[in-house]
């Protein structure tokens, strides 16, 4: 059995990539939220859920009166009305959204250096897995970013 090197490593590529979408997900932020609750932590946790919980209506108004095409939207086939409506939409990027407001308020409340980079890292890394896995264009990624350091900001 011989092995193909080329697909193999578009498969691990592929599978690390969709693993930074993760740190944007609404899992993400229920866990964040759990975990910084146990760790006594319950201010910087109310912040957060409230941060994305804003973060997600405005992402989700916007989606709703400015609807842009996913760029794999011939690929989808939804099965309910709002999944229709998530599937659909693009801009701008909810995960990338996400990612910025968790790092601006990591690094407000914290101020630790470390850890700010390696959350701008991992935001980073949660835009450029939104585009290879051909959910969002860079407007879309960008858009998010700007509209998660605003939200992190103001609150």
């Amino acid at each position: 059995m011989k092995l193909d090197f080329k697909n193999e490593i578009k498969f691990f590529y592929r599978a690390l990539i969709g693993y930074f979408s993760f740190f944007g997900s609404f899992v993400f932020c229920v866990l964040a939220f759990i975990l910084f609750l146990i760790l006594n932590q319950k201010e910087f946790a109310i912040k957060f859920a409230f941060a994305a919980a804003i973060s997600m209506t405005l992402e989700h108004l916007i989606k709703f009166f400015h609807p842009v095409i996913r760029p794999d939207n011939k690929s989808v086939k939804p099965r309910a009305l709002y999944e229709a409506f998530q599937e659909r939409a693009s801009f701008p990027s909810g995960h990338s959204a996400i990612a910025a407001v968790f790092t601006t308020l990591l690094h407000l409340h914290y101020g630790m250096i470390t850890l700010t980079y390696l959350f701008v890292f991992i935001s980073l890394m949660v835009g450029v897995s939104r585009i290879s896995l051909k959910r969002h264009y860079l407007s879309d990624v960008v858009a998010g970013y700007v509209l998660g350091i605003i939200i992190g900001y103001l609150i």
